[in-house]
């Protein structure tokens, strides 16, 4: 007997060898086929796992435990790869005033981060992000990528950075995770991508080539805004600029809304290309105290920039405003240092002045194309909903965010049939009702896939290697 254990000992360490390294201080295992388990949660311990990956593809498992990193860590850019918590509630990561995950231009390479609970940093004033892609250049620097079933918390308080920050041409899929914001901090995507070269790439409604972002909770505090040019904002969930191109599905938006941005958010950056926002659910808390100031959403879902569609959606509780298109250019020079008006070579200028103002302005919402050569391409928007009291529902939307859309939509019965456009030149010479938007279906549009077909869903159920000891 004693023969067998001592056999079944020999196979098991075989399968599953001790490495110890010096910096992280314990030992790490293999637990498959390119498959290495760090000691514990700690950045040298996962840095070392991570240098242990061979051939073209590997994972690193992140054991349960509770760990702040003081420094970023560099994924592999030569292998695809997955960094893998052994659960969200179980493995917790904590930023110290830094970045934590940075990816590298990877072309042809695919990376996922899954099962890991994220922790922002301390106070305010800095700029990490928990996680941040950098270098992408090209379409063919990341093939596809997935973060999923993690959890996000307090990720920063500063107003220039957030929980994930996606730059660059890499498309993928945003799914199962949790974005919880429980004072004054920022919980958002941040999508950017390279500028020009995006706005010049063709642009397919319900195609493959965009940030997918499904299947997520996303809350703030209800009370919670941030101070900007001297007046109170509401947090945004989705900010999106420089070209980016998103899709959101099935995400519930408690107390914060969703946007797109255009050529005036920064000095010379572009505004997003396409935005598909169909089957939400917005929403912010009513009869909330803000100190004597409204704390009402400012928007449901804001766009001021390129194409896409609103579909589906539903809007309740203290929201000011449902479904909202502006054009900052068309009202002043702002950030881009000239406005709309037919006199400026940024815009296209195809009709006279008195009449049109510059339409098309550069990147106006219901335009795509490089500048100087770009083509209408309009918006729709339909079957959306309004509520001013919030839905009741049975499901937990933290875990089950789709079937919370589902039951609110069906609750909410008033359909939303009208737009907000903002500023008076954009309503009057550049945003018209059957030229740049439409209030009916998409006539040709179709959903991607979905789930998305890189989303696996569900809970992280992790093999853990056997204990030897």
């Amino acid at each position: 007997m004693r023969k067998i254990i001592f056999l079944f000992l020999l196979v098991i360490i075989a399968a599953y060898p001790l490495k110890v390294n010096a910096a992280c201080g314990g030992s790490f295992t293999s637990c498959g086929v390119n498959c290495v388990r760090a000691y514990d949660c700690s950045r040298d311990c996962v840095t070392t796992a991570l240098s242990e990956l061979t051939g073209t593809s590997g994972t690193v498992q992140v054991p349960a435990g509770s760990c702040t990193w003081t420094s970023a860590i560099t994924m592999p850019s030569n292998k695809s790869w997955i960094l893998q918590g052994d659960s969200s509630l179980s493995t917790h990561i904590k930023a110290s005033g830094n970045n934590l995950i940075t990816v590298p231009s990877m072309p042809g390479k695919t990376w996922r981060i899954t099962g890991l609970n994220f922790i922002g940093p301390a106070g305010s004033g800095n700029n990490a992000w928990l996680i941040i892609p950098t270098g992408y250049i090209s379409e063919t620097a990341c093939s596809s990528f997935q973060i999923d079933n993690n959890i996000f918390n307090d990720c920063n308080a500063a107003q220039t950075a957030g929980c994930v920050k996606l730059g660059g041409v890499c498309y993928g899929v945003v799914d199962h995770n949790q974005f919880l914001c429980a004072g004054a901090n920022k919980c958002d995507i941040d999508l950017n991508a390279p500028d020009v070269a995006d706005w010049a790439a063709p642009v397919n409604l319900g195609s493959a080539n965009a940030v997918y972002i499904e299947d997520n909770y996303f809350e703030h505090a209800a009370n919670a805004r941030y101070l900007s040019d001297g007046s109170e904002h509401n947090w945004l969930f989705i900010d999106s600029t420089s070209g980016g191109r998103y899709v959101a599905r099935y995400n519930v938006f408690k107390n914060g809304y969703v946007a797109g941005h255009g050529s005036c958010y920064n000095a010379g950056v572009r505004g997003t290309v396409l935005h598909e926002v169909y089957n939400n659910w917005v929403y912010h808390e009513t009869g909330v105290d803000c100190g004597g100031s409204s704390c009402d959403l400012f928007r449901g879902i804001h766009a001021l920039s390129g194409t896409g569609l609103v579909a589906n959606n539903v809007i309740e509780g203290d929201v000011m405003g449902g479904i909202s298109f502006g054009n900052n250019r068309s009202e002043s020079s702002c950030n881009f240092g000239a406005i709309c008006d037919g006199n400026s070579p940024l815009d296209m200028n195809t009709k006279s002045i008195d009449m049109y103002k510059g339409y098309p302005c550069l990147d106006q919402p219901g335009v795509i194309g490089a500048q100087n050569n770009q083509t209408l391409k309009p918006i729709y928007v339909w079957g959306n909903r309004k509520c001013d009291t919030v839905s009741s529902v049975v499901a937990d939307c933290k875990t089950n965010p789709k079937g919370c859309v589902d039951e609110a939509y069906a609750k909410c019965g008033t359909a939303l049939s009208t737009i907000i456009i903002d500023g008076s030149n954009f309503a009057a010479y550049h945003f018209k009702e059957n030229r740049d938007y439409y209030l009916t279906s998409h006539p040709t549009w179709s959903p991607y896939t979905y789930p998305h077909p890189l989303s696996v869903g569900g809970s992280i159920i992790i093999p853990m290697p056997p204990k030897l000891f």
